[in-house]
């Protein structure tokens, strides 16, 4: 059985671009559904991710 090797930077973008797209579902279904005591738990989760999205882009 061969080592798996690391994730390529472009990868690693897709994944990223995946969970921003995942979370803004989420925020956009939150908003669709006027529940706006809970925006804050996606709205992290999905500034994370844009953040990840950033870093594995600018790298």
């Amino acid at each position: 059985m061969s080592p798996s090797r690391p994730p390529t930077s472009a990868g690693r973008a897709a994944a990223a671009c995946g969970l921003v797209l995942f979370y803004l579902g989420a925020l956009v279904f939150h908003l669709r559904a006027r529940v706006l005591s809970n925006l804050a738990f996606p709205g992290f989760y999905f500034a994370t991710a844009v953040a990840s999205l950033a870093l594995a882009v600018s790298c």
